[in-house]
């Protein structure tokens, strides 16, 4: 696949003042993962706070209502959905996967790692089984690395870059190629990449995101706002929202 050659003309650069922030009184910590029902208008969001939420979410004005809530002992990094929409299963710190029925409204957790689990997913059309299969992933370790950017050596006219974190990838599920990313300098923006083509930039959030996701139409993009731990601990401000936030995609996004 070609590189995206990101070009930022302003005739591609929107708003996000006309976003719909979604009412959360109760969420007092960043939200880590996001994920709507493949088969409705129903959104998941997991959160270092410990609960995922779910939302069903009006498609025609992307007002927000409360369905559920799953508690957890701990900050929930992932969440996902079964193909047929019936179950939603996350898991985080605490090392457990909890399962909601969602017809039911039930919940169920089991002991699945002695240490934090980083992502869980659904796995689809499996071989010689019937019943939904979850798999999921951890890291135990701890990890180094050095960026490459780093210079080795210095000069008397160092180059000074701003260098921010791609935090979510999201794929519209309609248009081929387009795909959706959001990161730590507070913006999201909409590529093509079958074409390697830019399609539009919203740059004014403000604040990191760290999550986004389309929903099943392609009509609504979700993504969330708060702090990512970028800059460590010593930036991590009360001024810095923490927030649900849903853009009516448009054509000249996804194209």
């Amino acid at each position: 696949m070609p590189a995206l050659h990101y070009t930022h003309p302003k005739s591609l650069e929107g708003t996000a003042k006309n976003d719909i922030v979604a009412p959360t009184p109760d969420l007092s910590d960043t939200i880590q993962a996001l994920r709507w029902s493949p088969v409705s208008n129903h959104l998941a969001v997991a959160a270092w706070d410990g609960r995922t939420r779910i939302y069903e979410v009006s498609m025609t004005d992307g007002q927000t209502r409360g369905v559920t809530v799953i508690n957890a002992e701990g900050p929930l990094l992932s969440c996902d959905w079964s193909k047929d929409g019936s179950l939603v299963a996350t898991a985080g710190a605490d090392g457990k996967i909890y399962v909601l029925q969602a017809s039911s409204g039930q919940a169920v957790s089991f002991t699945a790692h002695n240490s934090p689990i980083r992502d869980v997913r659904f796995v689809d059309d499996v071989p010689g089984c019937s019943a939904p299969i979850i798999a999921l992933g951890s890291q135990p370790k701890p990890i180094t690395w050095q960026c490459h950017r780093n210079p080795r050596s210095t000069t008397s006219n160092p180059v000074i870059t701003d260098i921010y974190s791609v935090n979510a990838v999201a794929v519209h599920p309609t248009v081929k190629g387009c795909v959706a990313t959001a990161g730590s300098d507070g913006s999201y923006r909409f590529w093509n990449a079958e074409l390697s083509t830019h399609n539009r930039s919203y740059s004014d959030v403000g604040s990191p995101i760290t999550a986004c996701a389309f929903d099943c139409t392609g009509l609504w993009f979700a993504y969330a706002v708060g702090y990512d731990w970028a800059k460590g601990c010593y930036h991590n401000e009360a001024s810095i929202p923490t927030r649900l936030v849903l853009h009516r995609v448009s054509k000249d996004d996804a194209k």
